[in-house]
């Protein structure tokens, strides 16, 4: 979940932990994959957070394949 929230978005691991209302020690742990820390309490607002991203996500609208760029073309001039 927090690799995902990484990858698809801008967000740090302290962004993360700010938003899910955790610390970056928990943060990081859970990341590096270790346990889930003892205590920790913040996992139902890390949830949201991943539901919200995935929510934002969905309902973004899909861009055409012919308004993507084609990087190979950048050399030619008009």
């Amino acid at each position: 979940m927090i690799q995902y929230l990484l990858e698809s978005t801008n967000y740090t691991l302290k962004h993360i932990a700010h938003l899910s209302e955790s610390t970056i020690k928990n943060i990081r742990t859970i990341y590096s994959g270790k346990e889930i820390p003892l205590g920790f309490t913040s996992e139902l607002q890390l949830i949201r957070l991943y539901q919200i991203i995935l929510e934002i996500q969905s309902s973004a609208p899909k861009i055409p394949n012919y308004f993507i760029k084609d990087e190979k073309y950048d050399y030619i001039r008009y």
